[in-house]
């Protein structure tokens, strides 16, 4: 089992400083791949659009991360979120190395602007 650095899971919801959360990229893994590797526990929720699973993380920067996978999601893996501020590279970039994984391990993230 490949366990994450330093990640330290949080209650979900994350707590984003600016109360907004904006995806920053999409794991190829499923949460029970992410709660396999990293010893992650989901929860189940509604948000009115669809049914979910989620859990949230704190990195050692003290970044948080909101990992959310809807029941009906056409394609497969994990959406994160991070506070809308944050900067979506910077926060990929951080994420990816604490989890040990790669670019590979990505299936989206926002163009640059």
């Amino acid at each position: 089992m490949r366990k994450g650095r330093k990640i330290h899971q949080v209650a979900a919801p994350a707590r984003f400083p600016s109360g907004e959360r904006r995806p920053v990229a999409e794991l190829a893994l499923e949460p029970a791949e992410l709660t396999d590797r990293y010893s992650l526990e989901f929860g189940d929720g509604d948000d009115g659009l669809d049914y979910f699973r989620a859990a949230a993380i704190e990195l050692p920067s003290g970044q948080q991360f909101l990992l959310l996978r809807y029941r009906g999601a056409p394609t497969s893996g994990t959406m994160v979120y991070a506070d809308v501020g944050a900067d979506p590279a910077a926060c990929r970039k951080e994420l990816l190395g604490e989890l040990g994984l790669t670019e590979a391990d990505l299936t989206w993230w926002p163009e640059a602007r």
